[in-house]
């Protein structure tokens, strides 16, 4: 993202402080928006483990952030894999006000692979087809509509997860696919025995995951409405 050191910054979704810490100990002024109370917790340990800066947390969903709380504007705003919003142009029309340099959204350019999964089986569990994440290309094009002229390069998706057995893949996905009953599990237990690779680490799903990072200058888009 080319952030200067010294730059304030913006985090949205900050999690267990991934970017936040790394850019308090390059003297970034750092403000992460987290409302998970476990994942605040771990951002604090993570950066006085590393002894970095104080790094401000407003502890609330960026819905509910308003302007006035977040002072003056950021020379970085940054959203990576965390705008799961209802409302996705009050959100980036958010972002824009608090920017007075580049935001930065990274999101799924592909279906993630857990929702790779629901679509093979969700019909035959619950009835009904699976919908699936809207994907960068929906994001990108919300921001065209709003003005908002973006730049997109595609990365890596994240690694798969790993699974020890079949059965502990039946366990995350029970709760994930919101399975009640054992004839339900049954249908998991026999695709993840079909399709679940396996390697020296245990048990995956073998399918292309990928990821976009889009960002643009808020100086040089239009103010959305």
């Amino acid at each position: 993202m080319r952030i200067k050191d010294g730059s304030r910054v913006l985090d949205i979704g900050a999690g267990t402080g991934t970017l936040s810490v790394p850019l308090a100990a390059r003297r970034c002024t750092v403000t992460a928006i987290e409302p998970s109370p476990v994942m605040g917790g771990a951002l604090l340990e993570y950066r006085a483990q590393q002894n970095t800066p104080e790094i401000t947390i407003i502890r609330k969903r960026w819905e509910d952030v308003s302007l006035q709380e977040l002072g003056k504007p950021y020379d970085t705003v940054v959203a990576s894999y965390s705008l799961m919003v209802n409302d996705i142009g009050e959100a980036v029309a958010k972002m824009q006000q608090c920017c007075r340099g580049t935001a930065h959204i990274f999101w799924f350019l592909t279906q993630p692979l857990w929702a790779q999964v629901n679509l093979g089986v969700w019909k035959q569990i619950h009835g009904t087809e699976f919908c699936g994440e809207p994907t960068a290309d929906c994001l990108w094009q919300a921001l065209y509509e709003m003005g908002i002229y973006a730049n997109l390069a595609v990365e890596p998706g994240c690694d798969p997860a790993l699974y020890p057995t079949i059965e502990d893949a039946v366990k995350e996905f029970h709760g994930r696919m919101n399975c009640t009953t054992p004839e339900q599990d049954e249908i998991l237990r026999d695709n993840f025995t079909r399709t679940l690779k396996k390697s020296g680490r245990g048990y995956f799903v073998d399918a292309p995951a990928l990821g976009a990072h889009i960002w643009w200058d808020a100086k040089k888009s239009n103010s959305p409405s």
